[in-house]
């Protein structure tokens, strides 16, 4: 049986046009095969050659349309995959359903689903039922931004024999669970796991690929955050080199998302010239029709952040724009109050603090709070709005609750940054007014 891999690899726009045709024979609508299960407007997009289909999508536009997944992807190999019950439970109507509510924004009921099934199934069940499951509720909780019990989830299949036994899925597995330590803001820990994936990755057959470029991203923006630029340098000309050398053929957005990551660690090292070239390069090759809903959101609130960064507001203002309204057409809260947080910083950044303070204040509490790291950081935009309206205890106290949360993380370069604007926000209040 043929391995189920998302997206699916076809010919667009042969498999748009192939699509239409047998939607048009059948003399259904786009909203007719949609079936409340994707959006009219996404059979548009595939129909268009504009969108690379999921094999879950694939199944259920094959029995929309009365045909086969072979039939519509011009390959009857794929004919060969059929669902089998496993655990009163179908593997491919699982994933589909999970996805399903993912594509919707109901990325709880995608959880309690998943976790229900997992539960269900046990481990003494379908073992690769049971670790699929867990790989697609690990997707689940990094968009529910729930990074403490996606590290959890990520340390059991980890341990799973399955994995270690399959050297692809446990570095995959493992770079996720390198930039969930990073987001949690344990960037150490994050900084040794990384290395220890490093080292297996190097010495296996998937050398050069993908994943390589993946890892070598994350670990580039962990020794950013942690101020180890020089560090940082050389694994930055590497990745690049890796992903030129892939192709856009061969890894379709790894080069793109290579650049991306770049600017990203340019920005940080205040290198913002180099900094807006990657970017530029990112956005020829990205594209919100070529990527998950949640990635491009990622990337247009990097653009944002790299823009602010450089001073330039007007593009900011652009693509903070594009930020705010996809956010909100995903009802994601999550991705709503990421969104919000980049309106704060261009907030502060062009000259109001009020507004930024508010802002910034609705973000760093309640329960949607953001965590790990982007909690620090915005608490210290916070405090940078605070100061500017006069309240100088009020962020003198923030910026001491930041320093020692840092520190609890291990993030020693947040703190330190933290008492030192504490000195400074000292020495501006004791300074005489004119």
């Amino acid at each position: 049986m043929r391995a189920s891999v998302d997206p699916v690899k076809v010919d667009q726009p042969e498999f748009g046009k192939r699509l239409r045709a047998r939607r048009m024979a059948g003399g259904l609508s786009q909203k007719d095969i949609a079936g409340g299960v994707v959006a009219p407007s996404y059979i548009s997009l595939l129909e268009n050659g504009e969108r690379v289909p999921t094999l879950d999508v694939v199944v259920h536009l094959a029995a929309a349309l009365d045909t086969t997944p072979g039939d519509l992807l011009g390959d009857e190999s794929w004919d060969s995959l059929t669902p089998a019950k496993q655990g009163g439970h179908n593997r491919i109507v699982d994933r589909f359903e999970a996805r399903r509510l993912v594509a919707m924004g109901d990325f709880a009921r995608a959880k309690k689903m998943l976790e229900e099934r997992r539960s269900a199934l046990g481990k003494s069940g379908d073992r690769e039922q049971y670790l699929e499951l867990g790989i697609e509720l690990s997707g689940v909780l990094a968009a529910l931004a729930m990074q403490a019990e996606r590290l959890e989830l990520l340390d059991e299949l980890t341990a799973l024999p399955e994995v270690r036994a399959a050297v692809e899925i446990q570095v995959s597995l493992a770079i996720d669970r390198v930039a969930t330590l990073r987001e949690l803001g344990r960037l150490w820990d994050a900084r040794v796991a990384g290395y220890g994936t490093m080292t297996v990755l190097e010495q296996s057959d998937i050398r050069g690929g993908a994943d390589h470029v993946r890892l070598l991203g994350v670990l580039v923006s962990i020794l950013c955050e942690l101020g180890e630029f020089d560090t940082a340098r050389p694994l930055l000309t590497e990745m690049l080199a890796i992903a030129d050398g892939l192709g856009p053929d061969a890894a379709p957005g790894v080069l793109g998302r290579g650049h991306w990551a770049a600017g990203m660690a340019y920005a940080r090292m205040g290198e913002f010239d180099l900094a807006r070239d990657h970017l530029a390069r990112a956005r020829a090759t990205l594209s919100y029709a070529a990527m998950p809903t949640s990635d491009w959101l990622r990337f247009c609130r990097s653009t944002v952040s790299i823009l602010l960064d450089a001073g330039d507001l007007a593009q900011a203002a652009e693509w903070l724009e594009v930020t705010e309204l996809t956010a909100r057409l995903t009802g994601s809260v999550v991705e709503q109050t990421a969104a919000a947080r980049e309106r704060a910083r261009y907030e502060l950044a062009s000259g109001n603090p009020a507004a930024a303070a508010e802002l910034f204040g609705a973000v760093t509490s309640g329960k949607n709070a953001l965590t790990g790291l982007d909690l620090v950081t915005a608490q210290v935009g916070y405090s940078d709005a605070l100061a500017q309206l006069g309240r100088y205890d009020e962020a003198v106290d923030l910026l001491r609750r930041t320093a020692v949360q840092s520190e609890r993380l291990g993030s020693f370069r947040h703190a330190a940054e933290a008492w030192r604007r504490i000195d400074q926000l000292r020495e501006s209040a004791d300074r005489p007014r004119s």
